[in-house]
């Protein structure tokens, strides 16, 4: 799952740190995204114990880079602020990101909808480090239900009933950050299954930047949202998932279904239980998951971690049954045929195998398998949720009672987390804005560049790999991609031959090598989708009266045109492109007009 990333140093990416950080699924997709973690803050010790041994004891792969100041340890918000202003105040100041999402449980649509729930007043001490450090940007993740006005008929604990919209978090918390010199953008419905994750899964979303930062560009019209849709088919293609549809649940967790074997294990102060094998790939999605982390495939036959089958009771096996028969698939059960079956619940559905599964709650026993009587193991959570197979969970599995309000065994970690896949598709819109109006590389839009059309770091992190999968079949390379891409555009702009290159430039026989796998419509197709996605690099244009852009010729003989200005009406007037790579790059171009335009 790992996408290769930019061409830069660790001190160059941007940073982040992530609030309520629950088992790291926001702080993996960031990472993926070419993000610079620092570290996290999370209350509860077990779902630190699994965001630590994934993203900090770890020493390959992705990793955040826990400073010496901060115990890697688990610690509150509140806790937090009180023992370390002083080094929030100066260590942190000023930092590109700070990510994270309070506790939902008190908005939640699907539990218990409460004014009063202590963890919906979270946000206020979340503000409070935003004043302390200052940062570039914010992103928060929330359920959709964080921007609905409470109502006279949610009640809190006490029986209180709560005036007519009284509180609306979304509201509340623009209003604030606007007085804090932040502007904001929310969208309350992100649908978690259209960046490839295989749920349902509707998100808060908010996003805001420093007012300072857009001021200095009053000529910028700065739209997240829309780069966010925008690099959407990119993003999908760089794990060659599916644009028209959804992923399914069965192309989802298939190869983990129970006839694929178990054995028998025990572990401390626990039952016995069956622990699940992996059976074979059998979709796009399983291939992209089921990876260990040096990137290598996990075998058919090998053990899945957190892959514990329920030891359900005949009773319960049987009612199961009767439900995957008789019910159909995908749609909650009614009041009525609750009692009917005998189900003292609040909710129950039966999943469907051929659409993307319905919205993870952290109770398993609301959803029952699409064919095995059974509730979901950990691992199907987590591979719904798009974790990759080698993330591993920690501490127990369940817990019920008054312990739910303060423990987070494995389901619940998986259940609450962001799902990475969307993580990563925003962290890969937060860097594309912060290169506009948080970067010092703006400066450099004003003076000429040695590589004009040089895209940014972003671009640079989509298409890379489609040139490397669809191009540079056989053994990996050694050369750098993008100072070959460098050196030909280059000689493109300066109609230099290729003995002529300078010599900061790769050997020339290597350009020359790759000017031939990319060349003809491939690099023209390429070199416009790659040109229209960085306005800050992109050369100057002047529409004719007809409103088309013009394409600078190059000498007669070299097969190339240098595409100036909107790489989609360029790359409409090519003759032809190649049915692979072609699609893919024309889909890239969609970041043009959605990204910045004029105010």
């Amino acid at each position: 799952m790992t996408l290769d990333p930019p061409p830069i140093s660790p001190s160059e990416k941007p940073t982040f740190v992530d609030v309520f950080a629950g088992a790291g699924g926001l702080s993996l997709g960031l990472l993926h995204a070419g993000w610079h973690g620092l570290f996290a803050i999370e209350k509860s010790a077990m779902a630190f114990e699994t965001l630590k041994h994934n993203l900090v004891d770890q020493t390959t792969g992705p990793h955040l880079d826990w400073p010496e100041w901060l115990p890697a340890e688990p610690i509150g918000i509140e806790e937090f602020l009180k023992q370390y202003k002083p080094d929030i105040q100066t260590k942190l100041k000023d930092i590109d990101l700070l990510a994270g999402g309070p506790p939902c449980q008190g908005f939640s649509a699907a539990g218990r909808r409460r004014h009063d729930d202590e963890r919906n007043l979270l946000f206020e001490k979340y503000l409070e480090l935003v004043s302390l450090v200052k940062p570039k940007m914010i992103l928060i993740e929330n359920v959709r239900g964080f921007a609905t006005s409470f109502t006279k008929s949610e009640k809190g604990e006490k029986g209180v009933e709560v005036e007519e919209d009284i509180f609306n978090a979304d509201q509340e918390l623009q209003k604030r950050l606007i007085k804090m010199e932040f502007t904001p953008f929310s969208e309350y419905s992100v649908m978690a299954k259209d960046f490839g994750v295989p749920q349902l899964r509707p998100r808060y979303i908010l996003i805001a930047i420093r007012k300072d930062l857009l001021d200095a560009l009053p000529e910028l019209n700065v739209r997240p949202f829309k780069i966010l849709h925008g690099l959407r088919r990119a993003f999908l293609a760089r794990y060659d998932l599916l644009v028209e549809r959804e992923v399914t649940l069965q192309e989802a967790i298939s190869d983990l279904e129970l006839h694929h074997g178990y054995r028998i294990l025990r572990e401390p102060q626990m039952k016995s239980f069956r622990h699940g094998k992996y059976g074979g790939i059998s979709s796009i999605y399983q291939r992209v998951m089921r990876k260990d982390r040096s990137g290598n495939p996990i075998s058919e036959g090998e053990f899945a971690d957190s892959h514990r089958f329920p030891n359900h009771t005949d009773d319960i096996i049987k009612r199961f049954q009767r439900i995957i028969r008789d019910f159909r698939p995908g749609i909650q059960l009614s009041e009525k045929e609750l009692k009917q079956l005998n189900i003292n619940k609040h909710r129950i559905a039966p999943l469907a195998p051929n659409e993307a599964c319905h919205t993870l709650t952290s109770l398993p026993d609301d959803l029952i398998h699409y064919s095995e009587p059974r509730i979901l193991t950990v691992r199907e959570y987590a591979r719904i949720q798009s974790f990759p197979d080698w993330f591993e969970f920690k501490s127990k599995y369940t817990t019920g009672g008054d312990r739910r309000r303060v423990e987070v065994p494995r389901y619940t970690q998986a259940a609450n987390a962001v799902p990475p896949l969307l993580a990563e598709a925003l962290g890969l819109t937060l860097r594309k804005v912060h290169e506009v109006v948080c970067s010092q590389k703006l400066a450099r839009r004003q003076r000429q560049e040695v590589y004009g059309s040089d895209v940014s770091d972003v671009d640079w992190v989509i298409i890379e790999p489609l040139l490397r999968r669809r191009n540079m079949r056989g053994p990996q390379t050694q050369v750098d991609l993008r100072e070959i891409w460098n050196a030909l555009q280059f000689r493109l702009q300066t109609k230099c031959q290729w003995n002529e290159l300078p010599p900061g430039f790769p050997n020339a026989a290597n350009v020359q090598y790759y000017h031939c796998k990319w060349k003809d419509t491939s690099l023209q197709l390429a070199q416009a989708a790659l040109s229209s996605c960085a306005p800050e690099k992109a050369p100057d244009v002047v529409p004719d009266e007809l409103g088309q852009y013009k394409q600078q010729a190059i000498p007669e003989g070299t097969g190339e045109k240098a595409i100036v200005g909107n790489g989609n009406r360029a790359i409409n007037q090519q003759a032809g492109f190649t049915k692979e790579l072609g699609p893919i790059l024309v889909s890239i171009t969609e970041l043009t007009d959605l990204s910045f335009s004029p105010a």
